[in-house]
């Protein structure tokens, strides 16, 4: 079972004026979860594709198994358009300019949480998980800098 779905964005504005827009990598060392554990290293792509958002999501678990999650967000909002993710529907909001919230469900359960807070000067991205995963429980906060 791959981590739990990362969801970031959902805009009013021109997605090109975004601040999720980028490259992000994990800075495991900046992780601290009091439930379950980071993953090994993961990178977080976000692309301006004029209607929506593509969200595309690699690396390592910290159980060793890789993680691929990709995703469309539209600009205008409704449904996220899932690719490939842990979850079968997933609903994002777009809560301030550099706050989105977003919550993943799967055969109606939801499985996970994440509030992410892109930092005023654009380069930092945190990201406070909730969830289920293949093995148990996961809360923690992850840190992410933009490449």
């Amino acid at each position: 079972m791959k981590r739990l779905a990362v969801g970031v964005l959902l805009a009013t504005a021109a997605w090109a004026e975004s601040p999720f827009i980028g490259t992000w990598k994990l800075d495991p060392a900046k992780a601290k979860f009091s439930a379950g554990e980071p993953p090994r290293e993961e990178t977080i792509v976000v692309a301006d594709a004029g209607d929506h958002a593509t969200v595309t999501t690699t690396g390592t678990s910290a159980s060793g198994r890789p993680i691929s999650i990709r995703y469309s967000v539209p600009v205008k909002g409704g449904a996220v358009q899932i690719e490939e993710a842990p979850c079968d529907a997933m609903t994002v909001t777009r809560t301030g300019a550099n706050i989105a919230d977003s919550v993943c469900t799967r055969r109606g359960r939801q499985i996970g949480t994440r509030h992410t807070v892109i930092s005023a000067d654009g380069k930092t991205m945190t990201a406070t998980v909730e969830g289920i995963n293949a093995q148990g429980r996961v809360s923690g906060v992850e840190v992410y800098e933009k490449q």
